[in-house]
């Protein structure tokens, strides 16, 4: 079984969320140009394991630098269903990447146990404190290791 993708405006259904071993949701802010941080986690995540779900709240265009065709109600609402189901939510913050609806969505969602976050150092120390005052965990340094803590929390 590989693993499944499902990008931003695609039909989410319980077969989606559900499928194999769960689903994944890549939350954080989009690079404003070119290439999305999200293909390197996609691709580490297809190294590491098989059968998830990726529910990527990007199109395939913007993966690669590309705009968006779609609405921001239509795309609010498809992110807020898609964190609600998932198994588990990454938050990766790039490097100097930041922006108010990551932070909103980190906020919402931190003390649950499905959210794992990863950032490279620039200053998220808020962020760091609030996942080890909730949950006693620490933030991914790296992509690899966001990736594996996550690989590791859906087998269990």
């Amino acid at each position: 079984m590989s693993c499944k993708k499902i990008y931003i405006g695609q039909e989410l259904t319980q077969e989606d969320w559900d499928y194999g071993m769960g689903s994944v949701y890549l939350a954080g802010p989009r690079n404003p140009k070119g290439k999305s941080w999200r293909v390197d986690i996609i691709d580490k995540i297809e190294k590491a394991t098989s059968g998830v779900c990726i529910l990527i709240p990007e199109t395939e265009g913007q993966l690669k630098g590309g705009l968006s065709n779609i609405l921001p109600n239509d795309q609010f609402a498809w992110q807020h269903l898609a964190m609600s189901v998932a198994s588990t939510i990454l938050f990766w913050f790039p490097h100097g990447v930041f922006n108010a609806q990551s932070c909103v969505e980190f906020g919402a969602w931190h003390k649950s146990e499905k959210v794992f976050l990863g950032h490279e150092p620039y200053g998220a120390e808020y962020m760091d404190w609030l996942l080890n005052k909730e949950q006693s965990l620490y933030p991914a340094e790296s992509m690899d290791q966001l990736v594996s803590m996550a690989i590791h929390w859906i087998i269990e």
